[in-house]
């Protein structure tokens, strides 16, 4: 075979070889490009509960019988009894807060008063069975028994770990997928991470220190990140259900000032709600879990709620309010400390009360 036959062979060869490997290309096909994922939009929401006067305890100058340390031994020691009745609300929202008006101490050394109030620490665990987060300690007996009183009681609320704020100490949650943790330290910020600020203060007459406080308090949470606001204030008279002057102006003052609610308490019945510039002013929301009283008159109070919508974490802007009517007992002749929902006739009795109260 010569030369010339060979290399047309060995040229049909490689043209076969080079044709099979073009008609595979041709005929291969490549796998389909998966379409991108959209997920939908995830709505939540972020519920923030409110209740008055909670005093856990009672003055050691009363007697034991119907007390509040009474109920407490009565119920087998239970810290879960008082609040039992309200906790199933708490338990589903996504912050809880209170006032507390008393102290949690040993000391004996009094402050020379009418009323003073205390329980021991461990009534403490009594908040977070009911699933309170956060309290006021600035009211009227924050120091019943002194710096010392004062001093116990924010070391028992620490220990389970339930924040608390008072004049410039502000408190800031961050909320992330339904949770919420209270911030003790600077840390990035996510973006699907809401925070939410809280302040409180005492206020007896309104004058320009009062207002840079509040003003103060509100811009360190703003600045601190809080897409969330709220300033409670125990203010008012005693018994009135009708806010006065002080508290109309400081209230609206607080909102002016960059706060998305305002949370009252203090006259140991409720009050109106005023909207004021599309935010609500609550003056007061009565009693709650009180030991201060074994059997008052008026034992109306409410929880008060702010549902706030997000949108894959984030605030919407959209939000409302509810009022959850209550009573500071389980029971009407007498005051056990549970605070307890009203329902059927007694809710509407409630609602159609608290709307004459309502501030226009």
């Amino acid at each position: 075979m010569n030369r010339k036959v060979v290399a047309i062979m060995i040229a049909a060869v490689i043209m076969a070889a080079a044709l099979g490997i073009l008609l595979a290309n041709c005929l291969r096909q490549e796998p389909p490009v998966p379409a991108a994922v959209v997920l939908p939009p995830v709505k939540g929401e972020i519920v923030i509960s409110a209740a008055g006067d909670c005093t856990l305890g009672s003055d050691p100058r009363f007697s034991y019988a119907g007390s509040f340390h009474e109920r407490f031994k009565r119920e087998g020691e239970n810290h879960a009894y008082f609040f039992e009745n309200v906790a199933p609300v708490f338990r589903e929202d996504t912050l809880t807060f209170v006032n507390f008006e008393g102290t949690l101490t040993a000391e004996e050394k009094r402050a020379e008063k009418t009323y003073t109030f205390k329980g021991p620490a461990h009534y403490a665990k009594i908040l977070t069975s009911g699933d309170v987060e956060v309290v006021s300690l600035a009211n009227n007996h924050t120091y019943d028994f002194l710096e010392k009183g004062f001093a116990d009681t924010k070391e028992a609320l620490k220990k389970e770990n339930i924040a608390f704020a008072y004049s410039d100490k502000t408190v800031l949650f961050s909320v992330k997928d339904g949770k919420a943790a209270e911030i003790t330290e600077k840390a990035e910020k996510a973006a699907d991470e809401v925070y939410v600020g809280f302040a409180a203060f005492s206020v007896w007459y309104d004058g320009a220190d009062v207002r840079a406080n509040i003003k103060k308090a509100v811009e360190k949470l703003r600045e601190s990140g809080a897409d969330l606001v709220f300033v409670s204030f125990h203010w008012g008279l005693e018994g009135e259900h009708y806010p006065y002057e002080v508290q109309r102006n400081v209230g609206r003052f607080a909102i002016d000032a960059g706060a998305d609610g305002v949370l009252g308490h203090h006259p140991h019945v409720i009050q109106g709600i005023e909207t004021y510039k599309g935010k609500e002013i609550v003056y007061s929301m009565g009693n709650f879990c009180f030991g201060g009283n074994h059997n008052p008159s008026d034992k109306d109070c409410f929880i008060y709620q702010m549902i706030f919508e997000t949108v894959d974490g984030k605030l919407t802007g959209k939000w409302e309010s509810k009022v959850i009517p209550c009573r500071i007992s389980s029971v009407s002749y007498t005051n056990d400390y549970k605070p307890t929902p009203l329902e059927g006739d007694d809710a509407e009795r409630f609602l159609k009360r608290m709307e004459t109260y309502r501030v226009k």
